[in-house]
């Protein structure tokens, strides 16, 4: 199961929500991600929790209230379910502060063990263009992975292109042209610069997870 706290940093009835229909439970979604973690724990499946942008309610009062040391006590309990958990962040998770429901700033008890991602190579995005667009031929499939590994913000270039837009907006460089292969416009060389930093990620589980998409 995945879900993105970017998303739903404003909505912590959201998040469950998005959690609940990935199950195939039924009835209405929990109203705590510990009610959540006892009806996951009544199966037999291997779950692994993945939670992309977690640094964005670290830090920062501006969350629902829902983000508070229960929740960081209930991931941390995941380990002692069975279940794993898989949190994306742009940096290390550390001694960051959140906000209690009582409105107290405290310092964050969830306990992770951060591991670097290397950064993915050119054969690597092609390999998952390839199987993501296999519509494309070999020249468009080479000529996006080295505009994906150069491009200064690639995951939201990468959405506009899987979503076929033909005018991606290129950031700002020498050029504000977009050359448009297949269904996919991708930024040119000369408007793309250093590759993303490496994203880090802190695992907590009863039991290695897989890697997500």
């Amino acid at each position: 199961m995945r879900a993105d706290l970017k998303e739903h940093r404003y909505s912590f009835a959201g998040l469950l929500d998005t959690l609940w229909d990935q199950t195939d439970l039924t009835g209405r979604s929990p109203r705590t991600l510990g009610d959540l973690v006892d009806a996951l724990a009544t199966g037999d499946r291997p779950i692994c929790l993945l939670l992309h942008h977690f640094d964005a309610i670290l830090g920062t009062p501006d969350l629902d209230t829902g983000f508070d040391v229960a929740f960081l006590d209930s991931l941390n309990a995941l380990k002692n379910r069975g279940l794993s958990l898989l949190c994306i962040t742009r940096r290390a998770h550390g001694r960051y502060v959140m906000m209690a429901r009582s409105g107290e700033r405290r310092v964050s008890t969830l306990v992770l063990e951060p591991e670097e991602l290397a950064p993915l190579s050119q054969a690597d995005i092609r390999t998952e263009l390839d199987r993501c667009l296999p519509s494309l031929d070999a020249d468009d499939l080479d000529l996006l992975a080295d505009s994906l590994l150069r491009h200064r913000h690639p995951s939201p270039f990468w959405a506009m292109c899987e979503d076929g837009s033909r005018t991606a907006m290129p950031p700002r460089g020498p050029s504000t042209n977009a050359c448009t292969i297949g269904k996919i416009a991708t930024a040119p060389p000369s408007a793309v610069a250093a590759p993303a930093l490496p994203m880090l990620s802190g695992c907590a589980s009863g039991s290695s997870p897989g890697t997500g998409p």
